[in-house]
C-alpha cells in the first residue's frame, strides 16, 4: 500500500512546476473543443436573424429589447440603421404611431443610401394609412410603385396603397393591388405577411357586399398563422370574420369569433 502511494506521488507535481507544452495541449485535447461565441458581422447577423423572426410572428416587445441590446454593441453606419429601421417596424406593429413618426424623422435626416430611403418612405407611408391620412400615405408610395423597386419593396408598396385605397373608398383599385401584393407573398412562402394583407384584402370584398368572399379570404389568413405569435393580426382576422358572419345572420358564429376576438385584445393589453 505505501509502494502504492509512493508512485502515485510521484505523478503529482509541485504548483511552481510549469506543465509542458506537449501535456498541455493534451490537457485541451481532453477538456473537447471550446464553443467560441460568434464575432464581428456574423454575431451581428445571427443577432438580426433571431430578431427577425420575433418582428415576423409580431413579438415585438421582445424584439425591441433585443434591438435595444444590439445598439449598445460597437455597429457599423448600416447596421445601426438597421436597428433603427426595425425598431420603427416594432412600433408600428404596436401601433405606437408617434414613435414611428419621430424615429422616421430623425432617420430622414441621416445620410442613407436609396435602399434605406425607400424603407423610410414605407413604413411612413404604413403610419400615415393605419393613421387615417390614406390619401398622403398613398401620395408617399405612389413613386415607389413607379419606380424600379425590387420585388419585395413593391410588394410591400402595393399592400400600403391598397389599404390606402380601401380608406378612401377606392375599392375596385385596392382589390387589384392587395391581390398583387398577395400573390408575391404566397409565391415566396411568406405566410404572416400574407395573412395580413388577406385580412385587408377581406375587409375590401366586405365592404363590396362580397361576405363569402370576404370570407374566404379571412379563413385562408387564419388557416396561415402559426400556433404562436401574430396576436395582432390573430385579433383583427376574429373581430372580421364576426362581422362577416353578424352580416350574414350567423349570430352564434359571430359570437364565437367576437368572444375570441375580446380575449386576444385583453391579453395584448395586459402585454402592452
Amino acid at each position: 500500500l505505501l509502494g502504492s502511494l509512493d508512485r502515485a506521488s510521484a505523478f503529482s507535481l509541485p504548483a511552481d512546476v510549469p506543465i509542458p507544452l506537449r501535456a498541455n495541449r493534451r490537457l485541451a485535447n481532453m477538456r473537447g473543443p471550446s464553443r467560441q461565441r460568434p464575432q464581428g458581422s456574423a454575431r451581428v447577423k445571427r443577432l438580426f436573424d433571431g430578431l427577425d423572426a420575433l418582428t415576423r410572428t409580431e413579438r415585438f416587445e421582445s424584439a425591441m429589447r433585443g434591438l435595444n441590446r444590439i445598439l449598445r454593441l460597437d455597429l457599423d453606419v448600416q447596421s445601426r440603421t438597421r436597428v433603427q429601421l426595425s425598431r420603427a417596424e416594432c412600433y408600428l406593429g404596436l401601433r405606437r404611431l408617434d414613435q414611428v413618426r419621430e424615429l422616421i424623422a430623425t432617420l430622414e435626416q441621416a445620410e442613407l443610401g436609396p435602399k434605406e430611403l425607400v424603407h423610410c418612405a414605407l413604413i411612413n407611408a404604413h403610419r400615415l394609412a393605419v393613421s387615417g391620412q390614406a390619401r398622403e400615405a398613398f401620395r408617399t408610395v405612389r413613386p415607389i410603385l413607379q419606380g424600379s423597386a425590387a420585388d419585395e419593396i413593391k410588394a410591400r408598396a402595393e399592400w400600403v396603397a391598397g389599404l390606402s385605397l380601401y380608406r378612401t373608398g377606392h375599392y375596385s383599385w385596392a382589390s387589384q393591388l392587395l391581390k398583387r401584393s398577395a400573390a408575391y407573398y404566397r409565391l415566396n412562402k411568406l405566410p404572416e405577411k400574407l395573412a395580413a394583407v388577406l385580412n385587408n384584402l377581406g375587409l375590401v370584398m366586405k365592404s363590396r357586399g362580397r361576405i363569402d368572399a370576404a370570407l374566404d379570404c379571412l379563413d385562408e389568413a387564419v388557416s396561415l398563422l402559426p400556433p404562436y405569435g401574430c396576436q395582432m393580426t390573430r385579433l383583427r382576422l376574429q373581430t372580421s370574420r364576426g362581422i362577416c358572419f353578424l352580416k350574414l345572420g350567423q349570430i352564434q358564429r359571430a359570437r364565437t369569433c367576437l368572444l375570441e376576438a375580446k380575449t386576444l385584445a385583453t391579453s395584448a393589453n395586459d402585454q402592452l
